[in-house]
């Protein structure tokens, strides 16, 4: 039999590991349905007070001044329903409430690869969210230049050498996100990989250099065909 107690939202733990970054657009949501609707949706918390679910609505809900908790204690074996008393469905409030709900959730999701990558690694089983392609997909974004631009010589080159002794890669590797993440740290430390000695000295072709961008792409192909090691055949990768 579930119990129940109140209790206050400042006496309750976030979760510093959300995976959930959000969004301003959410957050802004969010704000406008807790002023014009108030609480709906309950929030999870563990046995210790701990936000297991709906960080970003306490947080929120603080901010606008909602700090009262009605603590419903479960082993998850029953589904915890929040009545509203002064709500019916067929109202127009309701109804607001109910898309409210659902886009708020949507606009305020962006998921951290870089927090995904670090439970997969203390392993957590993400196997029924997400397909093997799209958990790729996500932690291949680890690494991109905007958090190269923020990682110092000396980060760089702890995370050469600590981090990425790795295997030789193929064309496929070359988009994972370990290669990712260490062409992050050599552009931190101001090597451009895929300049070679002055030129395109292994005569790589552009996805082998983790070049993406159409207009760097045509531009690498360009300067590729008029490499000499080119012209002499002596490259030997795919023009992709």
């Amino acid at each position: 039999m579930a119990t129940t107690r109140t209790g206050k939202l400042s006496e309750l733990t976030p979760d510093h590991s959300n995976a959930n970054r959000g969004t301003e657009r959410g957050r802004y949501a969010l704000e406008a349905s807790l002023r014009k609707y108030g609480a709906g949706r309950s929030i999870l918390i563990d046995r210790n007070g701990r936000i297991i679910a709906g960080n970003k609505t306490a947080e929120t809900a603080a901010d606008v001044g909602i700090d009262d908790v009605i603590v419903v204690q479960t082993d998850g074996r029953q589904v915890v329903a929040v009545q509203r008393t002064d709500l019916d469905l067929d109202s127009n409030e309701a109804r607001e409430l109910a898309y409210a709900d659902n886009r708020v959730g949507q606009l305020d999701l962006d998921f951290d690869p870089a927090q995904i990558l670090a439970d997969l690694n203390a392993g957590v089983n993400l196997d029924q969210f997400w397909r093997q392609d799209e958990l790729d997909a996500l932690i291949a974004t680890i690494g991109a230049p905007d958090e190269a631009a923020g990682t110092t010589q000396e980060q760089a080159r702890a995370t050469l050498a600590e981090r990425f002794l790795i295997p030789p890669f193929s064309v496929l590797d070359a988009r994972q996100g370990y290669w990712q993440a260490r062409k992050s740290a050599w552009i931190a430390l101001g090597i451009q990989s895929e300049l070679g000695r002055g030129e395109n000295a292994l005569d790589m072709s552009a996805s082998m250099a983790g070049i993406t961008d159409p207009a760097a792409v045509a531009e690498w192909n360009t300067q590729r065909r008029e490499s000499p090691r080119h012209k002499s055949g002596g490259g030997k990768h795919g023009n992709a």
